[in-house]
């Protein structure tokens, strides 16, 4: 179980590689003040995520899986809302 933990987080991309990707795909407002309010709002879920001890849908851990989708799918597929998930609110 560490072991996988540990890959998840070495292959999860950082919320601003998310952010930059998100930008690139133009899928952001005003590429400038869109870049630093996702990292923000990004790392602010993160922080809140991982300080939950008792969080039966373990959203930090959905978190970093949406991140992973995002670096791993097209602008398209991200368009389309495959990295979408009802549980976080996305950033």
């Amino acid at each position: 179980m560490v072991i996988l933990l540990a890959y998840l987080v070495a292959c999860t991309p950082t919320c601003e590689q998310s952010c930059h990707k998100l930008l690139d795909c133009d899928l952001s407002d005003s590429p400038r003040t869109a870049q630093q309010e996702c990292q923000d709002q990004c790392e602010s879920q993160q922080l809140l995520y991982d300080g939950w001890l008792d969080d039966p849908e373990d959203k930090a851990t959905l978190l970093q899986e949406q991140r992973q989708c995002i670096g791993a799918s097209t602008c398209e597929e991200i368009d389309a809302g495959v990295c979408y998930d009802a549980a976080l609110s996305s950033f």
